[in-house]
């Protein structure tokens, strides 16, 4: 019967592509390996570049240098008022007693700065976001700290340059002592501003 030759042509090329088509198929989800995670390199590159990006369009970078520029500069002021003290130890006890307050004027207004910026990205659910795509707490952390520590060398260039400088107050001082001490205060700085904005959800707050 020639219909029925046909038919069972049609059904045996039906049955050819079928099975071609099964050779075609992707494999079950369990044969299929996962991708591979990025580098943590990369992923501290791209929160790196982030949030320098974030910081220059809302020219937070200025804002967290300027304590250090505004009371390295009345440091320096002062020092060149008290230079014109005749009692050396007069001068001397003021000097001891006015410029590390004004030093640690400078670098806890980075403490502002970053409880802010953290507090800021809390408010925008862009932390939320970020976890949610893959990015882990303890990256999370280390990218912020690559930027605070940029932001930081930034303080402590102005503050160096200021106290050596425009003022001879760091002639006797070892500078590597000094830069470290600085950087240290700002770390420091950091920790406690991480620790602070947990208690925050909103920068108004």
């Amino acid at each position: 019967d020639p219909l029925r030759e046909l038919l069972m042509a049609s059904m045996s090329e039906m049955t050819s592509l079928q099975a071609r088509s099964v050779r075609l198929l992707p494999q079950r989800d369990e044969d299929i390996a996962p991708p591979q995670p990025p580098a943590r390199w990369n992923v501290f590159k791209v929160m790196l570049r982030k949030h320098l990006h974030i910081a220059r369009k809302r020219r937070r970078l200025l804002t967290s240098v300027w304590p250090a520029l505004m009371y390295g500069g009345v440091t320096v002021v002062l020092y060149k008022a008290f230079a014109g003290i005749g009692d050396l130890q007069t001068r001397a006890v003021l000097l001891a007693v006015m410029v590390p307050i004004y030093i640690v004027l400078a670098v806890q207004g980075a403490l502002q700065c970053a409880i802010v910026e953290i507090v800021s990205e809390k408010e925008s659910k862009m932390k939320v976001v970020q976890e949610i795509y893959g990015l882990t707490t303890t990256m999370y952390w280390i990218s912020w700290g690559g930027y605070f520590l940029f932001v930081s060398s930034l303080c402590m260039a102005v503050l160096y340059s200021l106290f050596t400088l425009a003022a001879p107050l760091l002639e006797n001082s070892n500078p590597a002592l000094v830069l470290i001490i600085l950087l240290a205060s700002y770390v420091q700085q950091l920790e406690f501003a991480a620790i602070t904005a947990v208690f925050f959800d909103k920068v108004q707050t």
